[in-house]
């Protein structure tokens, strides 16, 4: 028995081609790095070629997890709003850049 999943280019389901173990980066657990591993499935679209089925916890293509992806972000952000304070005396306003819009997932911004 075939199993499908959904392709996130066409918006249909097409049957699995085969499986690769990937790993994600994820948040420290404590003092220990911690990594996902998972069987992700690839599935061959008619009207699209392969593709690898997207995984709920992080963006296509991404070697780190949603969650270790926004610490980072909010890390660097609270480093510049830190240098900024230290040179004005105040804190400085953190905006997104000009055309951002919030994302889908509600982490961050993405440019329209």
């Amino acid at each position: 028995m075939a199993v499908s999943f959904p392709v996130r280019f066409v918006g249909v389901s097409c049957k699995a081609y085969d499986t690769d173990e990937l790993t994600w980066r994820h948040l420290n657990f404590f003092q220990h790095q911690t990594f996902l591993h998972a069987g992700t499935p690839r599935v061959d679209c008619s009207q699209c070629g392969i593709h690898r089925v997207a995984v709920p916890w992080a963006r296509p293509d991404s070697g780190f997890t949603l969650l270790f992806e926004a610490l980072v972000v909010n890390a660097n952000l609270l480093g510049d709003l830190r240098s900024s304070t230290a040179r004005s005396g105040s804190p400085a306003p953190v905006e997104p850049e000009a055309g951002a819009v919030p994302a889908d997932d509600g982490i961050g911004f993405h440019e329209e």
